[in-house]
C-alpha cells in the first residue's frame, strides 16, 4: 500500500514539473491523431429545390425584349445562335437579337 502511494506521489511530481517546463517554454502539446470532422453533403431531390438557378436560362421575356445584359462568359443557356454580343468587355455588354430578325409587335 505504501508503494502505490509513493508511486502516485512521484508521478504527480513529475507531471507538475513537465507542465511547468512546458509553460515556461510556451509549448502547447497537441494530439497528433485527431482528424477534422468529415463534411457531409446532403443532396435534396425535392421538386421545389430542383431548379433554383433560373438566372442563367434564356426566357420568354428575353425573347420578347430582344436583348439581355451579359458578357461573353454570361451567355444564357438557350440563347438563339443568331444573337449578337454588343459592347463586349464593358458594363453595358448585352446579347441582342439581330436587327433584321422578326420581332412580334406586342
Amino acid at each position: 500500500m505504501l508503494d502505490s502511494l509513493y508511486m502516485e506521489t512521484i508521478i504527480s511530481f513529475f507531471a507538475g514539473v513537465i507542465a511547468l517546463f512546458y509553460g515556461l517554454i510556451g509549448y502547447t502539446p497537441t494530439v497528433s491523431n485527431t482528424q477534422p470532422a468529415p463534411v457531409v453533403v446532403v443532396a435534396s431531390t425535392t421538386e421545389q429545390n430542383v431548379d433554383l438557378d433560373t438566372t442563367n436560362k434564356f426566357t420568354a421575356d428575353d425573347q420578347k425584349r430582344g436583348w439581355y445584359y451579359g458578357d461573353k462568359d454570361q451567355k444564357k443557356l438557350g440563347t438563339p445562335s443568331n444573337w449578337i454580343l454588343k459592347d463586349a468587355g464593358t458594363r453595358s455588354a448585352m446579347w441582342k437579337a439581330p436587327v433584321n430578325a422578326f420581332k412580334p409587335a406586342y
